[in-house]
C-alpha cells in the first residue's frame, strides 16, 4: 500500500455543493442558503465547499418529524 492510498482510504468522501442539491432535490440557493444560516455543515477547501456524507445524513435526521400514531 502506498502512502497516498492509506491516506485517502482514511479520508472521509466529500461532495461538492451540486451533488448536495441533487442528493437532497434542492436547489444550488437552497444548499447556500443552509450554508449561510450554518444549518448544513461545511467544509472549505481551497475557495469552494465540500460536505461529507455523514454531515448531510446527520442533517437529515435532526429535521426528521415523527409521525402521530392514533389509537
Amino acid at each position: 500500500m502506498s502512502i497516498d492510498s492509506h491516506i485517502t482510504s482514511r479520508l472521509p468522501m466529500l461532495l461538492t455543493p451540486t451533488e448536495v442539491a441533487k442528493a437532497l432535490r434542492i436547489s444550488m440557493a437552497g444548499i447556500y442558503r443552509l450554508v449561510d444560516k450554518r444549518e448544513l455543515p461545511f467544509h472549505k477547501v481551497g475557495r469552494g465547499l465540500r460536505f461529507t456524507e455523514q454531515d448531510i445524513v446527520d442533517y437529515l435526521s435532526s429535521g426528521r418529524v415523527e409521525s402521530i400514531r392514533r389509537m
